[in-house]
């Protein structure tokens, strides 16, 4: 039906362009004026509706194809299901499908983040969010830079959402003891005095509004 109702559009909008075309010039000045506009209109809306309806479908069919051909099937990302639940407004989903991720890929530390993200961001639940990343680090099996990199975001979230300072310095200086020597116990430790120094831009701060 809608190829049929296409079709037809294009055959009228393409006839009157043609009719226009070939007898506009025994019209009026007037008429011999605004005729032309008229008829690349009329043939410009027929171009575009064959140029969706069918050109466009037919390439990007012909692209697919080309890319099975060099690189046969093309497996979708093990966070497109996720990623899909978010654009959806499902975050609860997204969440059990990173855990799904999660679970097969222990020691990744990309969907354990991005579940306690979508806690404390999407769901405004930034308590769970901690005591989801803290058991995370508690029960998994991390290399250092996984390691590291879970602990500081996970002093992200004490200072972002709980303004926790003391919780965070003692989760990086857990960095400190348990990594020393490395880029990560230094890098902790240059965050550590930063933060004091945010803490205490904090507290004047706070100070200033009781004033």
């Amino acid at each position: 039906m809608k190829n049929i109702f296409a079709t037809a559009v294009i055959s009228i909008f393409g006839s009157i362009g043609l009719y226009i075309l070939l007898n506009y010039k025994n019209w009026s000045e007037a008429s011999q004026t605004v005729a032309p506009l008229f008829m690349f209109l009329l043939l410009g809306i027929a171009g575009a509706m064959l140029t969706f309806m069918y050109i466009l479908p037919t390439l990007s069919e012909k692209m697919s194809e080309s890319m099975y051909a060099a690189g046969g099937e093309i497996e979708p990302d093990e966070n497109s299901k996720a990623i899909a639940k978010i654009m959806q407004g499902d975050y609860e989903g997204a969440i059990e499908e990173y855990k799904i991720v999660a679970e097969s890929k222990p020691g990744e530390t990309h969907p354990v983040w991005e579940i306690a993200k979508l806690y404390a961001e999407r769901l405004n639940d930034p308590d769970t969010a901690i005591s989801f990343l803290g058991g995370a680090l508690v029960n998994g099996a991390w290399q250092q830079e996984g390691s590291a990199f879970l602990i500081n975001r996970l002093a992200d979230l004490n200072v972002e959402h709980r303004h926790d300072y003391a919780a965070a310095r003692s989760l990086l200086q857990r960095i400190v003891a348990t990594m020393p020597d490395t880029r990560f116990s230094a890098s902790a430790s240059h965050r550590i005095k930063k933060l004091e120094d945010q803490e205490m831009q904090a507290k004047l701060a706070a100070q200033r509004k009781q004033v």
